[in-house]
């Protein structure tokens, strides 16, 4: 029982690897729709690897079980690389928001530019005619 758990625990991380280095593919060229359906399969499958995980500690009973278990070391192993894969994911959209702010950001200050220049209307002939 407890393997079976293991391995369970182990497939459901292997599809989160599997998933986040889809949405990793992903740029800023990328589709709006396209990032949200991979984050959201991305939380699907953490939901499920979650589920598996506690699975596991009720079969191991305390967070130290199995510890002697070469099955266990790779789960957690797995379970390492899933948190360093997640670290840098986290930063590459932190960096792919700041990107994408920035660039909002130039957009409302260009459109605040255009909105305070108001063209002269005053007397006909404009200005450089009425200095002559």
């Amino acid at each position: 029982q407890q393997a079976t758990a293991i391995r369970q625990s182990m497939a459901a991380y292997q599809a989160v690897l599997a998933e986040m280095a889809s949405l990793s593919a992903l740029s800023l060229a990328s589709s709006a729709k396209a990032i949200a359906e991979s984050a959201e399969s991305l939380r699907c499958r953490l939901e499920t690897a979650c589920q598996a995980h506690l699975a596991l500690n009720e079969v191991l009973g305390t967070p130290d079980g199995g510890e002697q278990d070469p099955l266990v070391q790779e789960w957690r192993e797995l379970v390492m690389r899933v948190d360093e894969e997640n670290r840098l994911l986290s930063a590459r959209f932190r960096g792919m928001m700041g990107v994408i702010f920035d660039g909002l950001s130039r957009v409302k200050g260009g459109r605040a530019a255009l909105k305070g220049y108001q063209p002269g209307t005053g007397a006909k002939g404009g200005r450089l005619k009425g200095t002559f």
